[in-house]
């Protein structure tokens, strides 16, 4: 067979004659994925009948199997003219096979975010090479759009974030999904919510206007019933949700353990691709809410987060003026979020790409240490300040989580270096700071979530277990426990089964027990149960020994709460 390629359409030789199959349409590169292993398909580049040019990636399974009429359907759609004959479209198949023989090859991208040789959306990729690398989209769409240039968006939406420390900070959350895989921070979520209207969603189109337009906001119901589609789309770039008041609980749910353990494993109902089942992915979700996540899944049956609790941060929005702290001349802040909005509309999707172009100036392993330089300084700073106020060191899950604000810090604080952001870097490292600080009082503590569950009930039983408590020596029996002098000191010999109660423990509750005795609460000297045998009345019987004035001190000095 013979084809020639016009500017105007492909033509097929047919008995001397040339006939035509349809409008221009070539292969630019032929594509595999990075190890070479699979996704081969063909970059096509064709022309519609308006005389715009496109370009998408067809698979060869695709093209050659059952499903090459999905193709056509694509082209077709796209406004892509093609002869009549019946016999049109099978001539042009073979044509696209017969190029792709000659086609140079390229490799073939299934999700965003970082190879080794680039970093890959659907509208456009960033190599650090010469090397060719092609997004395959398959008919997954994100609105990666731009309009207006960087300079307007600076001039039109960044400085009315001026001012505006949640603004400025969700700013950060969009440009911190690109340093997930320098920083090895886990994905997270960052959650903004409010019992009242707020201004809340303003801040996720403000957040969208660094990447594209408001198109990427996602609401809670559809992130759930296309978490395969989200894995695809979003990795390495940040995921925007909204209305979570109107999703199921159980959606929520199963969005929430998808987005922290990075599975994006596909609901019974979704259609799905190859990559999507079982392989990581990695995202920061900005979210924004009426109640908290805990609140809105609280009508499961099953505990929330099933031990990703940690990597969902949630921040009151507790201004007089809800998102905003500053006006800018507007009388109403709803008057500023409209205006917002607006300006959102019209300028976006300048921001992102000249990021992701700074970052890949730099070689992977430089990359790697400059964020972990930053990020290592700013946990530090952010750290001494909690303990400043807290009065003590913080635990590792606070820790984890003034990581997951260092890195919007650095992120942000390098924008500022690459002089991308219209706000100075102090702006940016105060926004992240009043963003810690409203997350840091609204938990009330900076000990693990457990040990302060343990120490609250602890600290309510202390008092309500003092009446019933009788001296070791008396001949009354008590229903709670007994005390004794030892060493100089007052201690409590509390039966087991209603320590075991009223701390709500497991069966198996060593490692829980564990968290009171660090803390030098407990003597015992049966170290399977932590029990401590003592003899009353002639027969030994195991108790759970505690020094009530010891832990009523130390839960003082901790600022534990009845």
């Amino acid at each position: 067979m013979e084809f020639r390629l016009l500017p105007d359409g492909l033509e097929f030789k047919e008995s001397e004659r040339w006939v035509k199959l349809g409008g221009y349409i070539n292969v630019l590169a032929r594509t595999s994925s990075s190890d070479h292993r699979h996704s081969y398909g063909i970059l096509l580049e064709w022309k519609n009948r308006d005389d715009v040019q496109l370009q998408d990636i067809a698979l060869i399974r695709d093209l050659q199997g059952d499903k090459s009429s999905q193709v056509l359907e694509m082209l077709l759609d796209s406004g892509y003219q093609l002869e009549q004959s019946p016999l049109a479209w099978p001539r042009i198949r073979r044509y696209l096979f017969n190029e792709t023989q000659r086609a140079e090859p390229a490799t073939c991208a299934e999700r965003t975010g970082w190879y080794a040789e680039a970093f890959v959306t659907p509208g456009w990729s960033t190599p650090r090479s010469n090397a060719k690398l092609y997004f395959a989209c398959r008919g997954l769409n994100m609105g990666l759009r731009q309009s207006g240039t960087h300079e307007q968006w600076k001039e039109e939406i960044g400085k009315l974030c001026i001012g505006n420390p949640m603004l400025i900070f969700c700013c950060g959350v969009a440009l911190s999904a690109p340093l997930l895989n320098s920083s090895g921070v886990e994905n997270l979520i960052f959650h903004l919510y409010n019992h009242s209207e707020s201004g809340k969603p303003i801040a996720l189109n403000v957040a969208a206007s660094l990447l594209g337009d408001e198109s990427l906001i996602r609401t809670w119901q559809r992130a759930a019933h296309s978490l395969s589609a989200a894995a695809v789309m979003h990795h390495d770039i940040p995921l925007l949700l909204n209305e979570l008041s109107q999703a199921k609980a159980e959606d929520v749910g199963t969005a929430v353990n998808s987005i922290c353990s990075g599975s994006p494993k596909p609901r019974v109902n979704e259609e799905s691709d190859s990559f999507a089942i079982g392989e990581h992915w990695r995202t920061i979700a900005l979210s924004s809410g009426d109640v908290t996540l805990t609140e809105h899944m609280a009508q499961l049956v099953t505990a929330p987060f099933s031990g990703q609790r940690n990597r969902v941060v949630e921040i009151p929005v507790t201004g007089p003026l809800g998102i905003f702290d500053r006006l800018h001349g507007f009388k109403h802040p709803s008057l500023l979020a409209d205006e917002l909005q607006r300006r959102c509309k019209k300028y976006h999707g300048s921001l992102f790409q000249l990021w992701v172009d700074r970052l890949v100036s730099y070689e992977e392993l430089e990359l790697e240490r400059k964020v972990s330089q930053h990020l290592s300084y700013r946990c530090d700073q952010i750290r001494k300040d909690a303990e400043r106020l807290l009065g003590y060191p913080v635990s590792p899950q606070v820790m984890r989580v003034i990581q997951q604000f260092a890195l919007v810090q650095a992120a942000l604080i390098t924008a500022n270096h690459f002089e991308l952001l219209p706000w100075q870097e102090h702006h940016s490292e105060d926004a992240v700071n009043y963003c810690f600080n409203l997350w840091l009082k609204n938990r009330g503590h900076g000990l693990d979530t457990e040990d302060y569950r343990l120490f609250s009930m602890l600290k309510m039983a202390i008092p309500d277990w003092g009446p019933y408590i009788r001296t070791l020596d008396s001949r009354l029996n008590s229903s709670v426990g007994y005390s004794r002098t030892y060493q100089g000191e007052l201690q409590w010999l509390i039966k087991p089964d209603v320590l075991k109660q009223v701390l709500d423990l497991r069966p198996h509750y060593r490692s829980q027990i564990q968290r009171l005795i660090t803390k030098n609460w407990f003597q015992f000297n049966d170290f399977e149960r932590f029990t401590l045998n003592i003899v009353r009345e002639k027969k030994t019987a195991p108790y759970f020994a505690i020094w009530p004035e010891r832990i009523k001190k130390d839960l003082a000095a901790l600022g534990v709460i009845e």
